[in-house]
């Protein structure tokens, strides 16, 4: 690992989290906030009613208030995924307090520490980490890192609205090749309130700081250097319940930044809306139109455009075993340069989460996004199958496996990419407090562009020390 100040101040950090939290002696009686780190089990009594968050709503990333994903997260594209949340509307339900009985969750699940309205969740994770092509690049050169991770989650216990977020710090140094340090920052932050019995707004906020992946197919078209990447979003949503329709306004504005190519800055500015009609308390069919701009710091650029969404489709939620939403539709990108004609395409996008009993939980989702790229390309037009599995062989251990597949259309210039991913976990909860954890990783691109295709393997063994 690296010699630097920043590490000790982030291992500083989370010793001091871990003292704080035994010096309070205030320890939280509900759940913690769901995420990676839950077990199957949780997950599935939330679908079944037992939590006081909604196991319906999920969705696929958009655009709308939630950080865009980074160069590395869409390992080498800088494509906008797709743009409108597929997840149902969710008016306001009756006011509840966010206690849950902590006999639902057993003698593994994190406590997290109280103070004062908040339910904080620290967590420090350290990481060894072999790698056959760090950079996931044609010529392949292997690493061994070193990773400090730590992690921040909190939640607010009020009666009535309610606010939460999640900080991170990756610091990665390498023992082989000899580089500079990596370090990660992200920041998202949630806030819903309760403007009556039938309305909600959600505000939404984020921001990513990393440095850009070496084999990014719009930073290889621009010449460009490497780059710090910073992405910068905010979204507002107003859901409200009018008798049997469910109604949806959304906007929201998303920023890129390289530091070291200011020509490939650019902004995304986002408008949409949603009308459901509620069929049954199960079975909502619905109509989804969405408008963005995208428009570069320095113009007039010829990835300056327009991109018009419209869906039709329909979420089932409540099921006592499964959820989802099911859409199709067209998608249009237009662009301002003259002479530059518009592309579109028909798409299906769906999203669904089967729990057939408390062991197991199984994701699938399918996304569509169209949108402009620096390539000699006019579009890139990308489709991304996922499946995931978690299957818990105990209370204390959990196997879990994920899968992802993408084709990459770049239309104009007959390129065509298959990228996909494939992992294996595991999470060996020692106690309450400590967690061993592995992870295996496969990533490969194929394409029809010489000089592209890669394949990679990483390695990743960890201890994670929660409260």
């Amino acid at each position: 690992m690296a010699n630097g100040s920043l590490p000790l101040m982030v291992l500083g950090l989370g010793c001091g989290l871990c003292v704080v939290g035994a010096a309070a002696q205030t320890y939280r009686s509900s759940a913690p906030l769901p995420d990676a780190q839950d077990s199957v089990w949780s997950r599935h009594m939330q679908l079944r009613g037992l939590s006081d968050e909604d196991g319906s709503d999920f969705g696929l990333a958009d655009d709308v208030g939630q950080p865009a994903p980074t160069a590395r997260q869409l390992d080498d594209l800088t494509v906008v995924p797709p743009s409108y949340p597929v997840q149902s509307v969710q008016p306001a339900g009756p006011i509840q307090s966010n206690a849950r009985s902590a006999e639902i969750f057993g003698p593994y699940e994190a406590t997290g520490l109280s103070v004062g309205s908040f339910d904080l969740y620290p967590s420090l994770t350290f990481w060894a980490r072999a790698d056959d092509n760090v950079d996931n690049s044609r010529s392949a050169q292997s690493s061994r890192s070193g990773r400090i991770e730590g992690d921040v989650r909190f939640q607010s216990n009020w009666s009535r609205h309610q606010l939460s977020g999640r900080a991170n710090v990756n610091i990665t140094g390498y023992q082989s090749p000899k580089r500079q340090p990596d370090h990660d920052y992200a920041f998202e932050g949630d806030l819903r309130l309760d403007l009556g019995a039938v309305t909600t707004l959600s505000l939404r906020s984020g921001l990513d700081i990393e440095r850009e992946a070496a084999n990014s197919v719009e930073l290889r078209a621009s010449s460009g250097t490497r780059s710090i990447q910073t992405v910068l979003s905010g979204g507002a949503q107003l859901d409200h319940q009018a008798g049997l329709f469910e109604l949806q306004l959304r906007g929201g504005l998303t920023g890129e930044t390289f530091d070291q190519d200011k020509s490939r800055d650019f902004q995304l500015f986002t408008l949409g809306g949603r009308v459901g009609y509620r069929y049954t308390d199960q079975v909502v069919p619905f109509v989804d139109v969405e408008m963005s701009r995208r428009s570069f710091d320095q113009g007039p650029n010829a990835q300056d455009g327009d991109r018009l969404r419209g869906a039709i489709g329909v979420s089932v939620r409540n099921r006592e075993k499964w959820s989802g939403d099911f859409s199709v539709g067209q998608i249009v990108w237009k662009p301002d340069q003259a002479g530059q004609t518009s592309d579109r395409g028909f798409y299906a996008d769906a999203n669904l989460i089967w729990s057939p009993n408390a062991l197991w939980q199984i994701t699938a989702g399918l996304e569509t996004s169209l949108s402009s790229t620096s390539t000699a390309a006019s579009s890139v037009f990308s489709h991304q199958f996922t499946l995931g599995a978690d299957y818990e062989v105990r209370r204390n251990l959990t196997l879990g496996a994920d899968l992802s597949v993408t084709r990459q259309a770049y239309k104009g210039i007959g390129r065509k990419d298959w990228v996909s991913r494939a992992g294996l976990d595991a999470q060996y909860r020692l106690s309450r407090n400590a967690q061993l954890v592995g992870r295996y990783q496969h990533d490969r691109r194929s394409s029809t562009a010489p000089g592209e295709d890669f394949t990679s393997n990483l390695f990743e063994l960890g201890v994670r020390f929660q409260k």
